[in-house]
């Protein structure tokens, strides 16, 4: 009889650990917006759960520029941001604060747009002088490349998913990215200074393509707001390690169980 109360006993204190445990698993967490003047910023996705990313685009009113932003938690804590305004979710909500000011006069803007999704880009800057340059960085997702890049409406080629841009009027760039697989040329093969669009037939020579250089100089303007990945390849759910652990969990609790039964049975 007492061995029958141990063994209830323990199965009950493993038990209420895995439904501790259980919530947490598929609990998602909230991204807040404190109150801003001259812009705002859009959060995707807008609950998160732990581990996941998440993708922060800023949209300053016409004439303005974004001079902070930051993501909080626990009051304290401060998320670190990729160079695309992402961020790892904590396991807890988060706010996140952006501060915008006038664009000083004589200065430009560069856009960052990214067209079809399946990655992001270095988010937009603003306030640059003429001859400033900036170093923009391509994140395609797993599975994915640079299909292509152009600034102001021209290709641009790229090394290693960096391109620098070198501004003297506002500048946008739009980048599109494409599968890797049958029919595509493999990441090693792109991050050659080729045409992005290139089947492995083009010459490596940059300017084989119309003979355009690598930082071209920007022509037209454009205040075209910076784009983040509609369906980001980071955005998969972290809570899949947590159900294996609730599985073996459960798995130890039942041949715990069953260890003790046959123990119990056999003894007497």
């Amino acid at each position: 009889m007492k061995k029958a109360k141990i063994v209830a006993a323990v199965m009950a204190v493993l038990l209420v650990t895995i439904l501790s445990v259980l919530p947490a698993a598929g609990e998602s967490y909230a991204v807040h917006l404190n109150p801003m003047d001259h812009g705002t910023v859009i959060a995707t996705p807008e609950d998160a759960h732990p581990g996941e990313r998440v993708y922060l685009t800023v949209v300053p009113e016409q004439g303005y520029m974004p001079v902070l932003l930051e993501v909080r938690f626990s009051m304290r804590d401060e998320a670190p941001l990729d160079p695309d305004n992402s961020f790892i979710m904590p396991d807890e909500d988060v706010v996140v604060n952006a501060t915008f000011e006038k664009i000083p006069a004589g200065t430009y803007q560069l856009i960052t747009v990214v067209q079809g999704g399946h990655g992001s880009v270095s988010a937009s800057r603003y306030g640059m002088a003429a001859g400033e340059t900036e170093t923009i960085i391509f994140m395609p997702e797993d599975g994915y490349q640079i299909d292509k890049v152009t600034v102001n409406g021209t290709e641009a080629g790229v090394l290693a998913n960096v391109l620098d841009v070198t501004v003297n009027a506002d500048t946008e760039l739009v980048v599109t990215y494409k599968p890797v697989g049958p029919g595509f040329p493999t990441e090693d093969e792109t991050d050659a200074p080729t045409d992005p669009t290139s089947q492995g037939e083009q010459p490596t020579d940059p300017t084989s393509q119309g003979e355009q250089p690598t930082d071209p100089a920007p022509t037209t303007p454009s205040t075209a707001p910076s784009a983040t990945p509609t369906e980001p390849g980071a955005s998969q759910s972290a809570g899949g390690w947590m159900m294996w652990t609730i599985i073996g969990l459960s798995a130890a609790v039942v041949a715990l169980a069953a260890a003790l039964i046959i123990l119990n049975v056999r003894k007497k």
